[in-house]
């Protein structure tokens, strides 16, 4: 199935047609603004106690937004009443402009991207948006012209990508299926625990041997996973991963995971897992404890290697996202390019 993805992704998508930028997220006067490698960006304010959240999805520069919701945040001063939110948000006193959207108590989700481009229009030539604040404080906006003008910048860098077939290609693609992985005995899973505290050094894993977590999952036949827990701090744990034969004698080879775009913060597998069922390994990086900002990675193995599938990243650690819903920074032809709801954890 896999290979069949690769085969027919390669038909829609001939090389040099995806366009593949440099991924950006940047804070710009109180506005997160994530740009991904296909230029497609995403952008919302952080929260500064104004109590509302406004977020918007534009998949080029060339067409309207995807989408503009306006929110409550969830640890808003504002109280939720039984008048929707439409009906009480206001750009500098004056009402916004009916559209079509959905509507309720806590939210505005406009999806028509006609009419989420008309609002957002109108947020950026208005100053303050507001729902009923008694001290009329609200959102300041702005600043919301330059999020959009940086938004202009990435994304009228890139040519436009050729359309899509409404109908794709039929492939068939011959040859035999691998042979089923079986799954790691009881006494192969002693062995290589003994080797991870015995064999792997505190040189190379600071952790003392005693107080290592490991973990272990078969890749092949002939070979195994093996993630090691080497340093932790607070509620983030750094593992290593090996690749360990499963035949005598017992051979491991630390793995490198490097991202495949310039990351200035580096990359670490932290709060690691594997499923082997999926072949997929994931990564999280808390920013802090309420898990509401860090990094999340997917990782596919392909059978010789681990490859990326998709980089997510919140920066702003404002309650409002969890990992499930961190702007993907990074992600394949191939990914999904969203999280699952457990995702890490």
């Amino acid at each position: 199935m896999q290979l069949y993805k690769i085969l027919l992704l390669s038909l829609l998508f001939p090389a040099g047609a995806s366009h593949a930028v440099q991924p950006v997220q940047t804070i710009i006067s109180g506005w997160e603004l994530t740009c991904d490698n296909f230029a497609v960006c995403q952008g919302r304010n952080l929260n500064n106690d104004g109590g509302l959240m406004i977020s918007f999805y534009r998949t080029s520069s060339r067409v309207p937004v995807s989408w503009l919701h306006v929110e409550l945040h969830p640890h808003s001063a504002l109280s939720a009443t039984d008048t929707p939110l439409i009906q009480r948000l206001k750009i500098d006193n004056q009402p916004l402009a009916p559209v079509p959207s959905q509507e309720s108590r806590q939210a505005l989700l406009i999806d028509d991207p006609e009419a989420a481009q008309q609002t957002l229009t109108a947020l950026i030539h208005g100053n303050r948006l507001t729902a009923g604040q008694p001290d009329g404080s609200g959102i300041s906006l702005t600043a919301l012209a330059a999020v959009i003008a940086e938004a202009d910048k990435i994304q009228s860098a890139v040519p436009p990508t050729p359309a899509l077939p409404e109908t794709p290609p039929t492939l068939t693609v011959e040859g035999s299926q691998p042979a089923p992985v079986m799954p790691l005995t009881a006494s192969e899973s002693r062995d290589f625990a003994d080797y991870a505290i015995s064999q792997i050094d505190v040189d190379s894993c600071p952790l003392a041997p005693v107080f290592r977590q490991i973990k272990l999952a078969a890749l092949s036949n002939t070979q195994a996973l093996m993630l090691i827990s080497c340093e932790s701090a607070a509620y983030n744990t750094f593992y290593q991963a090996y690749k360990i034969s499963r035949q005598a004698p017992l051979i491991a080879r630390r793995l490198g995971f490097r991202l495949p775009f310039n990351y200035p913060q580096g990359f670490d597998l932290t709060n690691v897992r594997y499923d082997p069922q999926n072949r997929e390994l994931t990564t999280l990086l808390w920013g802090r404890a309420l898990g509401d900002c860090g990094t999340a990675s997917h990782w596919h193995y392909d059978g010789q290697k681990f490859v990326l599938e998709k980089f997510s990243s919140e920066s702003g650690c404002d309650h409002w996202h969890t990992a499930s819903d961190w702007p993907v920074l990074w992600s394949s032809l191939s990914a999904d390019r969203t999280l699952p709801a457990d995702a890490g954890i």
